[in-house]
């Protein structure tokens, strides 16, 4: 059973759909959803440090890549699209309360700022930048249940962003514990949607103590799709492909 079954099963659960974003929505017109996307977030198995691929969960293309430095006292990431042109940094914002980070350009101006507020259960987060598009003060809201293994993301009240793990079935929830889908509403900035679920992850993996199990990691990866490999290796003649 494919991603785009029609099946009844998957139909009753299938959420209602996005609504629009307008004026839109972000800092980079260029990853402006223009329709509803749902991209696959997978942790790279083996990385130091947290590195993410993003991928159309519907066609497997790769849209962005996160890439973290274990050995940063920042713990910064770098979210670069896939001609490896940088886009932004991810900086963790070092003995502030509450915890966050900030969105650096490549001279290392800001581009927003994230504080979190994490309980036992779950995590809050509240993104602030100036709209591209209107030059106005936004503020983005990330609410999260790590045990529940979703979240969303709220701009007024309106969710713009759902984060979970639909797309895979049971037996591949038991196998691949850092696999999650971002549905982002048309009008959207999909890098800025990624950084708050990137990093969003990140906590929910140090909360939790979640890895990949080791039956995944070493199975031999020898299932593969047309595009990348079990564990999330994009093939060397995968193609680059835009969903904006």
């Amino acid at each position: 059973m494919g991603l785009f079954s029609n099946s009844n099963s998957y139909a009753q659960l299938a959420p209602e759909p996005l609504q629009p974003v307008h004026p839109p929505l972000g800092l980079f017109p260029q990853f402006t959803a223009q329709s509803e996307v749902t991209l696959q977030i997978k942790e790279k198995v083996l990385a130091l440090g947290d590195t993410f691929y993003i991928q159309d969960a519907h066609t497997q293309q790769n849209v962005l890549q996160c890439d973290g430095k274990i050995f940063s006292l920042r713990h910064r990431k770098s979210i670069k699209d896939m001609n490896g042109n940088l886009l932004f940094y991810l900086q963790n914002k070092i003995l502030s309360f509450p915890q966050g980070f900030t969105g650096l350009a490549a001279d290392e101006s800001q581009l927003f700022e994230v504080k979190s507020h994490v309980s036992l259960t779950g995590t809050k987060m509240d993104m602030h930048f100036i709209n591209a598009s209107t030059q106005q003060p936004v503020a983005l809201d990330l609410r999260g249940t790590f045990f529940e293994r979703r979240a969303e993301i709220l701009l007024n009240g309106q969710v713009v962003g759902r984060v979970s793990r639909q797309f895979l079935n049971a037996r591949q929830l038991l196998a691949d514990n850092l696999t999650f889908y971002v549905t982002v509403a048309p009008g959207c900035d999909i890098a800025l949607i990624v950084a708050l679920c990137c990093h969003w992850l990140t906590e929910r993996k140090t909360r939790t103590n979640e890895t990949v199990s080791p039956r995944h990691r070493l199975a031999g990866n020898k299932s593969r799709d047309s595009k990348i490999y079990a564990v999330g290796f994009p093939l060397p003649n995968a193609k680059l492909h835009s969903i904006c």
